[in-house]
């Protein structure tokens, strides 16, 4: 009498993701990136002048702590919702001291062209990603390639006062060098 194994169990293989399943996905990410940013936001304008500026050095290590606590304890889905909410409003009003700074030093026009810029930029792309029915996966390389191409044009300018068409035009310049 010989033994012999029982056959193989067939494998389950995961279905593929629909686009649509993607995208509510990634509709969630948007959803807490928006949330974050607001949070933050909120921790800057309305929580940072009110804390005394002898906190905002701790401050900043509750939030080194809280980034090692929630990167070793990503399992525990129960903490990482606060975690997502705290964690910005604590790097909001530590940021304070550091816009005030650029606000009182004649500075201001500039952080707020940045932050606007990227506000608006990011709303742009988050609604669109929210509401569209196609995935957005084919974009990646196209971007990714188009922020190297901005890097290295910023980079290899020889003045570090540029204009606004300087940046069009590496902006423009770049898809031409990505495109088949």
């Amino acid at each position: 009498m010989s033994y012999s194994p029982p056959p193989p169990a067939e494998p389950t293989y995961l279905p593929a993701p629909t686009p649509r399943a993607e995208n509510s996905f990634y509709s969630k990410v948007m959803m807490w990136l928006g949330a974050s940013f607001a949070v933050a936001g909120i921790g800057t304008f309305v929580l940072g002048p009110i804390v005394p500026p002898s906190l905002i050095l701790p401050l900043y290590f509750v939030v080194l702590g809280a980034l090692l606590i929630s990167a070793f304890a990503r399992k525990a889905k129960k903490f990482m919702g606060a975690f997502a909410i705290i964690i910005p409003t604590v790097l909001g009003i530590v940021l304070y001291p550091t816009l005030n700074a650029y606000i009182s030093s004649g500075s201001g026009d500039i952080v707020g062209m940045a932050a606007l810029g990227t506000a608006v930029v990011f709303g742009v792309m988050a609604y669109w990603g929210w509401t569209s029915k196609k995935s957005m996966y084919r974009f990646g390389p196209a971007l990714f390639a188009l922020l190297i191409g901005v890097i290295v044009a910023s980079a290899a300018r020889k003045d570090t006062a540029g204009t606004a068409a300087n940046a069009i035009n590496a902006c423009a310049i770049v898809p031409r060098m990505v495109a088949p």
